[in-house]
Parts: structure tokens; sequence; C-alpha cells
């Protein structure tokens, strides 16, 4: 299991995040009120085949709901809260999303689907931003099946 990130130096304006061969875990706020996309991005890059679990959180107010994509693919959305914004059981939208990865480098980013049914007067209004999230990756080796 790796627990320690390489990272390559960056300029504090850099809004992607490069990763090698590692987890990582950061609490994101989203400032893109009217699209919902988080203005950082990871880049993750992998020397082996690895699976990539992603964790995804709400951590801001209740009823925001959140898309992940990898390479611009929809790999799919936390659930969307009822009409209080929770769960059933009282929680706040989360979900994990587990990806088979081949060697190579993977853009990853995140949208607030939360804001999609709702006018920017209405979240200005109501105070809906900026929203928040917390977002987990952490890389297992792939297996190989044997036949």
């Amino acid at each position: 299991m790796q627990n320690n990130c390489k990272r390559i130096d960056t300029t504090e304006h850099d809004t992607i995040k490069p990763l090698v061969d590692c987890n990582w875990e950061q609490e994101v706020e989203i400032y893109d009120c009217i699209k919902g996309w988080c203005h950082e991005k990871w880049q993750l890059t992998l020397t082996s085949p690895q699976s990539l679990k992603l964790f995804i959180e709400d951590v801001g107010c209740p009823g925001d709901f959140f898309e992940l994509y990898i390479n611009d693919e929809h790999i799919g959305t936390t659930f969307k809260p009822n009409t209080w914004g929770y769960s059933q059981r009282g929680e706040l939208s989360s979900g994990i999303f587990i990806v088979s990865l081949s060697p190579g480098t993977y853009s990853i980013k995140v949208r607030n689907a939360g804001f999609d049914d709702h006018s920017a007067e209405e979240i200005l209004k109501e105070k809906m931003c900026p929203s928040g999230f917390k977002i987990k990756g952490t890389l297992s080796p792939l297996i190989k099946s044997v036949k």
C-alpha cells in the first residue's frame, strides 16, 4: 500500500495537483457557483496497473451532490439528497467509486451537480456557494486472475 505521495513541484497558482503512485486526501471548496466545477483537478500518474478507490463526501451545505470524472468520462455521482438535503439516515451525500487503471496519466475532476436545479439568483440568495467536499483516493495493486 502506498502511503507517501511523490509530489511534483508546482506554483501556488496551479489548479492541477500532480500525484504519482500515491494515495491522497483533501478537503476542497467549489467557487464556480453556476456550473459547479471544482477549481482543483488531480493528475494521477501510475507506473503499474492499480485499482483506484475514490471516496467523495459533502462537507458543505446540505443538498449538494457530486459528479466524478476521470479523463472527462463520467464515472458516477454521489447520491442526490432528499428535499431536506440529507439521506434517509440524515447523512450528507457521499459515494465510493472503484476503477481499474492501467499505467498512464489520468485527469480527475469533480463537479457539484447540486447547483443544476437552481438559478444563479437562488444560489446567491440562499448562500449555497461556496460548497465543499472531501476526496480520498486509495490505490491497491491489481491482481491478475489465474485461469
